[in-house]
């Protein structure tokens, strides 16, 4: 260790700092862009409700594959006339489930 002027810490070498910071900035950087990216990626989930575990009254495994449902909300009094829309438009079954 090279003591001057009285002072004894370490010589700069070829004028270099003896601690790098523009090093730390691109961590830092790319750690941001890093967790800018999963936050966005949980934020996409959380608002799409992805994945659904629960799944919701009206749903059925044959909509993922070749057929399409249609759930509709309408009251006890209502119930027949909406089947018989339904059946009248080509519906291939209706069925009633409480609890929507």
């Amino acid at each position: 260790m090279a003591i001057l002027c009285g002072l004894d810490w370490p010589l700069r070498v070829s004028a270099k700092e003896i601690v790098a910071i523009p090093g730390y900035f691109v961590i830092g950087y790319e750690g941001t862009i890093l967790l800018g990216a999963l936050a966005t990626l949980l934020g996409i989930f959380a608002l799409c409700r992805l994945p659904n575990i629960i799944r919701k009254v009206g749903y059925d495994p044959r909509f993922s594959c070749d057929k399409f449902g249609l759930v509709v909300d309408c009251s006890s009094e209502q119930l027949e006339d909406v089947k018989a829309i339904l059946k009248g438009a080509g519906a291939d079954e209706v069925n009633e489930q409480d609890g929507l």
